[in-house]
């Protein structure tokens, strides 16, 4: 263990802690919403369909969840893994930006827009699989299960009303430097090393960018090109992981804070946090 009774945590840790525990209690409040709060009305329309908005949200509380817990045993055995590190930061980072898209606008109807948006990619997604496995030969279960599943979704489209051609790569595309302005003016950072006070002055724009490059770095490592020569030491690996984990503990937080929160309420906040973002 690198911290003990009396000696400073391992900022990395610190902040997959945070992050872990963020993430534990954005999924627990899912299993139990509030009726009337933003995140009820967010995915209450959707909540009977074979596609559900909680069961998304919650996915990816549940694999922002899983990264810190994977993250905290590599770093604890000190093991230089540096492919798996970086892939749990991506996980971390692609399913916290699919919350972010969702919740951050300031304006409900744009909210509510994206929230189906994200259902479309969702269906979208069931969809080109049920057609993938209707061409299968040998697998005859798997392709009965998947014509089902097919009906399903096109009964969820409909109802829903939902846009088509919405792909989630459409939704990846706009996710850190879109959202690192209202996260950085949101969330307070707090055990910073001294490396990141500094940078911490130049809010909002750092945030974003930082993440936005993290997100392309681990993109590289999970795809298996070349760049661990951009980041070939521990050391950076590492630095770079604690500011992904910051930010997919902020949306996690951001999320828990839509379980308690009104449309009202929720839209003042947002809309407060934007204009300090753009200060």
């Amino acid at each position: 263990m690198r911290s003990r009774i009396g000696v400073e945590m391992d900022p990395v840790m610190k902040r997959l802690l945070d992050a872990g525990e963020y993430a534990t209690a954005a999924q627990q409040g899912l299993d139990d919403p509030t009726p009337g709060y933003e995140i009820d009305l967010l995915c209450s329309p959707s909540d009977r369909g074979y596609v559900s908005l909680w069961s998304g949200l919650q996915m990816c509380a549940e694999a922002v969840g899983e990264a810190t817990v994977s993250l905290r045993g590599l770093r604890q055995s000190e093991v230089e893994l540096p492919a798996s590190i970086m892939t749990m930061a991506r996980l971390a980072l692609v399913n916290a930006n699919r919350v972010a898209y969702v919740l951050t606008p300031p304006d409900p109807s744009e909210r509510d827009r994206r929230a189906r948006a994200v259902l479309a990619a969702d269906v979208a997604s069931f969809e080109r699989a049920a057609k993938t496995a209707a061409g299968f030969t040998d697998l005859a279960r798997l392709r009965d299960a998947a014509a089902g599943m097919k009906t399903a979704v096109e009964e969820d489209r409909r109802d829903l009303e939902l846009p088509p051609g919405v792909g989630d790569t459409t939704i990846s595309k706009n996710g850190p430097m879109n959202v690192g302005v209202i996260l950085a003016a949101a969330f307070a950072q707090q055990d910073l090393p001294a490396s990141e006070r500094v940078a911490r002055d130049r809010l909002p724009q750092n945030t974003a960018e930082a993440v936005q490059w993290i997100w392309n770095v681990a993109s590289g490592f999970a795809h298996g090109y070349s760049w661990p020569r951009v980041a070939d030491t521990l050391v950076d690996l590492w630095h770079n992981v604690s500011t992904a984990m910051f930010y997919a503990g902020a949306v996690m937080k951001l999320l828990h804070l839509a379980h308690q929160t009104s449309r009202q309420e929720w839209s003042q906040l947002m809309a407060d946090h934007a204009q300090a973002g753009n200060c």
